[in-house]
């Protein structure tokens, strides 16, 4: 199949407000088959957070109800979101927890329930918001792409071999999630085409 690939803005700009965010937010969640959030260092408050649209996300979709089906809006809503991968980039922490080795995965999942615990109400609802509406998730932790400092400000410059082994290994993971593992778009159990796709965009 075709992979598009699409780049949008980060949130929280200084030249919009935050319903403009929510829109792109639920849009390209509407669009995608596979959402990757980028964000840098660890998840933390602020990372959390930082996701603040997802708890917004129901608010800004409009859904044809089915009193029949028993479904409610966030049910019918969860039937349509992408898989979601957070990339956190320049990831410097040792994945441990209580002594032990955990995976990327764990330790997203270990933040997420940290969350349903928290007495921070407004993180708390994005917790229950990334568990809701993205049943497929995971987490890929990427690396400095040079060892040397210094050559971070000269990064265009170097080939893809003087690049940081483990970084490579990271890109690499993140390349065949987009173009191999990738799910097909899918539209009521359907997958569909271009033109489907660029009717829905429309």
């Amino acid at each position: 199949m075709h992979v598009f690939l699409l780049d949008t803005e980060g949130s929280g700009s200084t030249e919009w407000n935050s319903t403009h965010d929510a829109k792109i937010f639920a849009l390209i969640v509407l669009l995608s088959s596979l959402f990757v959030y980028n964000s840098m260092g660890a998840i933390d408050e602020w990372a959390i957070n930082s996701l603040s649209l997802a708890a917004e996300l129901s608010s800004n979709i409009a859904i044809r109800a089915n009193k029949k089906s028993g479904q409610t809006k966030d049910d019918v809503i969860s039937t349509f979101t992408p898989n979601f991968i957070w990339l956190l980039w320049d990831f410097v922490l040792e994945m441990k927890e209580d002594g032990w080795s955990i995976t990327e995965n764990e330790y997203l999942e270990n933040w997420l329930d940290f969350y349903n615990w928290s007495n921070n109400e407004k993180n708390k609802r994005v917790r229950e918001a990334l568990v809701k509406f993205f049943k497929r998730r995971e987490c890929i932790t990427v690396v400095w792409p040079v060892e040397d400092e210094t050559d971070l400000v000269n990064l265009n410059n170097l080939s893809y071999d003087d690049l940081w082994p483990e970084f490579k290994k990271k890109a690499e993971i993140l390349k065949f999630k987009v173009f191999e593992d990738c799910p097909t778009k899918e539209m009521n159990g359907k997958p569909i085409n271009g033109k489907i796709l660029a009717g829905l965009l429309e």
